[in-house]
């Protein structure tokens, strides 16, 4: 049974589709936190960290930045 995402979870992976439409390439993660209004780039970080453990995201390229793939929306 596939795990959805939370409502900040969610928003997350619609500001990254939106900016991967609009720019071409993923957003860092300074972009996500700046545009979620976190407070660190670690939050960033965890919730694409779950979002690719719930199968939402793929890295890439591991370690690399703006190496996101969106599988599902």
């Amino acid at each position: 049974m596939k795990i959805l995402p939370t409502r900040k979870q969610k928003q997350l992976l619609t500001f990254i589709v939106d900016f991967q439409k609009l720019q071409g390439i993923s957003p860092s993660y300074k972009e996500m936190a700046e545009a979620m209004n976190m407070k660190s780039l670690s939050t960033a970080h965890a919730m694409v960290d779950r979002l690719v453990e719930r199968g939402y995201l793929q890295r890439t390229i591991p370690g690399m930045s703006r190496s996101l793939h969106v599988l599902q929306e």
